[in-house]
């Protein structure tokens, strides 16, 4: 038995019960006490590697939202038509149909006994008319899934598959944007001599110099709000040297025709100190995902938090939560930049699966533009069949292969030779700082217990249906 949660729009918590047996609406379901024991959580996969960006989500952007949008968009509408097939044949099997019912129950909280209501989901048997409604579902149907599942099934060929690493990388290079960005935007508040980090602190002086900036450099939102902010910052400079300028014209007009003007004394009062207008920071909101399940607001909130945390000199650092905002968006249009490029990748290669080399491939492009090249070419001495050998071998295998015998491989004789071993890399773009990281975090995704891995739902299992390709 499920139940659904009625305070979907709400920011307060609702205490889960604990599941009740079905009965009838007027009956008060048991007692549910907060003091009993929690049923052991499975640890997500980001948290169990040290970032705060989830890996589900950032892999369900550059699936289902961004890379496979238009095959999935086709399925889910084949689907949609046929649920109420697959519905009736479960009613018919089970003989049970499933139907909502509100319901108070009662819970402790603080030491009180309190009385809620949710809507729980049910089952009970069939009556012989939804029987004989749910046949003719069947009957009205049956001529058209053999289409549905065939068109089903194609769509499902055409997605692209991920390796199992290549969204846990992805999170990893999103988490680490995050928290660069997040850094930058700290210096800049206090800079300011400021408390509260405003979207406007993100692109403060030196933003530029930051080794993942070309990440986000091209993205619409960030130029958009670049330039928005450049703008603002102009008029009011602008507005700044007039007022300068008046206030200098005024004393200049007094001194010239010797106009004096009585000062008026002024209390000794001490001045209060500069106050900062009251906004909503992401202290005073509780960590809780959007009903939409597609922003990164929540995990880009506890990276700030996480970053505050770990410098005691920022403990007074508040975040406004149009900061949090902000950088979701950001994400969001980053990965739907990656998605474009893996996805010129995967045709050019003539592949269906997105790996982790693929991904970095993609972060690579855009890390290294603008600067040098630094290409290491060396020669390595080494052991190679030598050319006689080789000649001799492929003959003896073209003889025993047209007298139609089994050809017994023999060790071939060895001679000294060289290869060149040649690498390129861009030590001043720090793709080679984030690819070390991205290396350090895969090692310890590869380390962790199989059931970590698992999904927690069956809704993420949807989400992570094709996690290994």
């Amino acid at each position: 038995m499920k139940w659904y949660r009625t305070t979907m729009n709400t920011r307060k918590k609702v205490p889960r019960p604990q599941k009740t047996p079905a009965v009838s609406a007027d009956i008060v379901a048991p007692v549910v006490t907060e003091a009993a024991a929690p049923s052991p959580k499975r640890v997500q996969v980001g948290k169990a590697i040290g970032i705060n960006i989830a890996v589900a989500r950032a892999r369900r952007h550059l699936d289902k939202l961004t890379t496979n949008a238009g095959p999935c968009a086709y399925i889910d509408a084949i689907r949609e038509q046929l649920a109420p097939y697959n519905a009736a044949q479960k009613q018919l099997k089970t003989g049970k149909i499933t139907h909502l019912v509100e319901k108070d129950y009662q819970y402790i909280k603080d030491g009180k006994t309190l009385t809620g209501k949710k809507i729980f989901e049910e089952d009970r048997d069939l009556t012989d008319a939804e029987r004989a409604s749910a046949q003719k579902v069947i009957d009205t149907l049956a001529p058209s899934v053999p289409a549905w599942e065939a068109k089903l099934e194609a769509f499902s060929r055409e997605r692209s598959r991920f390796s199992s690493d290549a969204p846990v990388a992805l999170a990893v290079i999103c988490d680490e944007l995050t928290n660069q960005l997040v850094a930058h935007a700290i210096g800049s508040t206090i800079a300011a001599k400021k408390k509260t980090v405003h979207t406007v602190h993100i692109y403060g002086q030196g933003v530029e110099s930051l080794s993942l900036y070309p990440l986000v450099s091209g993205l619409t939102t960030f130029k958009q709000t670049a330039a928005s902010i450049s703008e603002e910052q102009h008029r009011a400079a602008a507005a700044a040297a007039l007022a300068s300028a008046l206030k200098q014209a005024e004393k200049d007009f007094k001194k010239k025709y010797e106009v004096r003007v009585k000062r008026v004394k002024k209390a000794d009062a001490p001045e209060a100190a500069p106050t900062e207008p009251e906004v909503e920071t992401i202290d005073k909101v509780e960590d809780e995902d959007d009903e939409s399940g597609s922003s990164f607001k929540m995990y880009v909130g506890q990276a700030c938090k996480d970053v505050v945390d770990k410098n005691e000199a920022f403990k007074t650092i508040r975040f406004s939560t149009e900061v949090r905002d902000h950088l979701s968006a950001l994400l969001i249009e980053f990965i739907q930049r990656v998605s474009s490029l893996v996805s010129i990748s995967v045709r050019t290669v003539g592949t269906k699966t997105i790996t982790c080399p693929i991904i970095m491939s993609a972060i690579e492009s855009l890390l290294i533009e603008g600067h040098a090249k630094v290409e290491k070419i060396e020669l390595v001495s080494v052991k190679v069949p030598s050319a006689e050998a080789l000649k001799a071998d492929a003959a003896a295998k073209a003889k025993a292969k047209a007298d139609g015998v089994e050809f017994a491989p023999t060790e071939l004789p060895l001679v000294d030779s060289f290869e060149v071993a040649r690498t390129v890399s861009y030590p001043t773009s720090g793709f080679d700082d984030l690819h070390k990281v991205v290396t350090d975090k895969l090692a310890a995704f590869a380390a962790l217990p199989k059931n970590v891995k698992k999904p927690k739902s069956e809704e993420e299992a949807d989400l992570i249906n094709d996690l290994v390709a």
